[in-house]
């Protein structure tokens, strides 16, 4: 869709385009094509279900729901729900919108949208999520999706280029953080596939954004809630030394005290050196000291 059209179906709609609210619309009939390809591709079965978060006005939507079986789409504005719900009217019972926001809170879906997915999920289809993900919820979504217990196979998702770095960041490159570990640990792989500029959307944002893939690992859920506490825990103190560091996260949260002790463990047994710090530790680092939390 042109932006003229789009600005001429918001207007008739009577919506204007929120910044705050991260409301840049993709204008790029070719980057929308793609990112469906990207997400529901040739190896998609034919029961796939496809969540998207961030409706807008159905552009990318409109292009998922031929390659899937069911579509459940996500929208806040309830505008934006209303003038999607008159332009995929023809898809029928094959699309659920559902009018929420997609987290309940920074660490939790919305209920709602978990209830959404259950009956198209039912009977083992496999989910997948495609999206233009609003800038300001993309990384507590990527994780959370990702950590919640759904079939979920693939992840196709643009966000801002900053966010798509840190998620697929390594030790050693300067956008590596808590995010990166629990990516890593939570994906097979994580790839950035392409960088967007900022005049593909509209209104255009002032940062560049990226496409990201994520494959999920099918084991992601073992030990991930350990892993997450101490990564964490010890990325407050991501310039301190390992040991330093441990002991910093058990005086500030007696409940995380385990942590001193697996980590004064793993270095008496020569596994990991003091001298490192948190930010050098790569997930399977991170893998050890959760392993030893107490049952």
């Amino acid at each position: 869709m042109k932006r003229d059209e789009l600005r001429a179906l918001l207007e008739a709609a009577g919506v204007r385009p929120s910044r705050v609210s991260g409301q840049n619309f993709l204008i790029d009939e070719n980057l929308a094509q793609a990112i469906a390809r990207d997400g529901v591709g040739d190896d998609a079965a034919p029961d796939d279900v496809v969540l998207e978060v961030g409706t807008g006005p159905g552009i990318l939507t409109e292009l998922v729901l031929p390659r899937a079986r069911h579509v459940v789409t996500v929208e806040l504005d309830p505008r934006l729900a209303a003038l999607a719900r008159e332009r995929l009217a023809l898809a029928g019972d094959r699309l659920t919108l559902v009018e929420a926001d997609a987290l309940a809170n920074k660490n939790q879906l919305e209920p709602r949208v978990l209830e959404a997915l259950a009956g198209p999920l039912a009977g083992g289809a496999r989910l997948r999520v495609v999206a233009n993900l609003p800038y300001a919820v993309a990384t507590p979504l990527v994780v959370g999706l990702l950590a919640e217990r759904l079939p979920l196979t693939l992840m196709v998702v643009m966000v801002q280029l900053e966010a798509a770095e840190r998620f697929a960041a390594g030790p050693g490159d300067e956008a590596y953080g808590a995010v990166s570990v629990l990516c890593g640990a939570l994906c097979e792989r994580v790839k950035l596939l392409r960088r967007v500029p900022p005049d593909v959307f509209w209104p255009r944002p002032k940062v560049t954004s990226a496409v990201v893939r994520f494959d999920p690992r099918p084991d992601r859920h073992d030990g991930f809630e350990a892993l997450a506490e101490v990564t964490r825990a010890l990325f407050n103190y991501r310039r301190k030394t390992l040991g330093k560091a441990a002991r910093q996260v058990a005086e500030r949260e007696p409940r995380l005290g385990w942590v001193d002790d697996a980590v004064g463990r793993l270095v008496q047994e020569g596994v990991l050196d003091p001298r490192r710090r948190p930010e050098d530790l790569d997930v399977a680092g991170f893998r050890r000291i959760a392993a030893l939390k107490p049952q």
